[in-house]
């Protein structure tokens, strides 16, 4: 944290003289942004804002947490200057304008919005009694938020990407007590967002060129090539399959190179298209594992129980629409994470705990207060002892596209510690895989075809 600087300034409520105070600091898990709080002495007026010292990401970011218990209420909040916060559970929406620039916890969002909301409140009984009366009731909705008398979820979009949630590091005993439902996505901004943020077209051409070379960057980075894994994809791979290969531009340099494709059946389950890329020029690397045939009709979820260090070597597939999910340790990876790939349940678990590594740097770092880096440390030394098979757990694997897989070393018959179930996907799922928009378009066709027979 830098030096508190003081500056007089203008009193907007009485006029007369009052300080401000500047601060820089860095909000840990986030980044560097500056404080301001003012107060005058003659009118007792005050205000803080927040600005953010990192100009416009190049992608949104919309972060959805659960609220359940009372530590919930302590997640640090960031609200950028063009963040919107949503509840859905009473209907409540804070617009960018509301709360701009503003460095808070959960609990003191919701104190804010209802002081704001009670501001009118009495000219509004003499004037609008009606309106009134229905704002009266969702202050109330509000305090009850406050009093945690039933779970809620906070959503926070802002197509700037200059806003954060913290997620918390929850040691042992909480992780059995709170699950940690929190989701966080980074997406590609709308022409209208764009506008809404100053951003220029061609700007956001860059902004966007540019994340797709961090991202490919990155993931040439994090992607370790499992020599063992590699040679059981290969067994998979029968004589009869042929190899078709094509050139695209390296992600890495963007020199041409030959992208290699093949169809590989997996006993038990069901054909996959493995595509390989190799750059000779830069040497980058991308093997990457997707689902033969169409979507299956129904999602499918995986529940694995390892009870012996040998279960670690077991074959896994995960698919792009895969979540991950290790209930002992808390620890939920969101479908598009990692991304889909090829390897063993050692393999699943090393790469997770690669990511959360750089995600969790945050929280060990020197902004990071020594309770946070001690439940980093525990958090990690607990990880390594489901990797070394010490300590029996659970995994599962949650595939609405039912394209995921752990192999059964029981098949043809049923594993004992394996549960595999199909369930009916929800419209939410039907929607974030594309089904949605395909049947609008057959019935569209099938009515286009109806109307030119008549």
């Amino acid at each position: 944290m830098s030096e508190v600087q003081e500056v007089e300034s203008l009193c907007m409520n009485c006029h007369e003289k009052g300080t401000t105070r500047l601060c820089m600091t860095m909000v840990p898990g986030f980044k560097e942004v500056l404080l301001s709080s003012f107060y005058c002495p003659h009118c007792n007026f005050s205000n803080q804002t927040i600005e953010s010292l990192e100009d416009i990401q190049d992608k949104g970011v919309h972060y959805s947490v659960k609220i359940s218990e009372p530590i919930d209420l302590l997640r640090h909040v960031v609200k950028g200057d063009f963040a919107t916060i949503t509840i859905p559970e009473i209907g409540l929406e804070m617009p960018k304008e509301a709360q701009k620039g503003s460095l808070s916890n959960v609990e003191g969002i919701l104190g804010a919005a209802a002081e704001g909301l009670g501001q009118l409140q009495p000219v509004r009984h003499i004037q609008q009694p009606e309106v009134a009366k229905k704002i009266d009731e969702l202050i109330a909705k509000i305090h009850d938020l406050t009093d945690l008398k039933s779970p809620f979820t906070v959503i926070l979009d802002d197509p700037s990407g200059n806003s954060f949630v913290e997620n918390l590091v929850l040691d042992d005993e909480t992780v059995k007590k709170i699950p940690n439902e929190y989701k966080v996505t980074r997406y590609v901004r709308t022409k209208e967002q764009c506008l809404e943020i100053g951003v220029k077209p061609e700007q956001e051409a860059a902004f966007q060129a540019l994340s797709a070379k961090k991202e490919k960057a990155s993931k040439a980075q994090c992607i370790t090539h499992d020599v063992a894994s590699e040679e059981k994809l290969e067994e998979y791979v029968t004589t009869s399959s042929e190899v078709m290969s094509f050139y695209t531009e390296c992600p890495s340099c963007t020199s041409r190179c030959e992208q290699r494709m093949v169809i590989a059946n997996i006993p038990h389950f069901k054909e996959i298209v493995l595509m390989a890329l190799k750059c000779e020029r830069c040497g980058y690397k991308d093997v990457e594992v997707k689902s033969g045939g169409g979507i299956s009709k129904k999602g499918k979820k995986i529940t694995f129980n390892i009870t012996d260090p040998v279960d670690l070597s077991r074959d896994v597939l995960k698919s792009e629409t895969a979540s991950v999910e290790v209930p002992m340790l808390g620890l939920t990876i969101t479908p598009g994470s990692l991304g889909g790939f090829f390897t063993t349940i050692e393999g699943l678990l090393e790469k997770s705990k690669d990511q959360l590594k750089r995600e969790l740097a945050f929280f060990s770092g020197d902004s990071a207060t020594s309770e946070k880096r001690k439940k980093v440390v525990a958090f990690l030394e607990k990880f390594d002892l489901l990797m070394e098979g010490k300590t029996p757990f659970t995994i599962i694997i949650d595939d609405p596209a039912n394209g995921s897989y752990i192999q059964n070393l029981y098949a043809p018959e049923d594993d004992p510690e394996m549960v595999e179930e199909e369930y009916k996907r929800t419209k939410e799922q039907d929607d974030e895989l594309g089904i949605t928009a395909l049947l609008l378009d057959e019935e569209d066709s099938e009515e286009g075809d109806a109307e030119e027979e008549k």
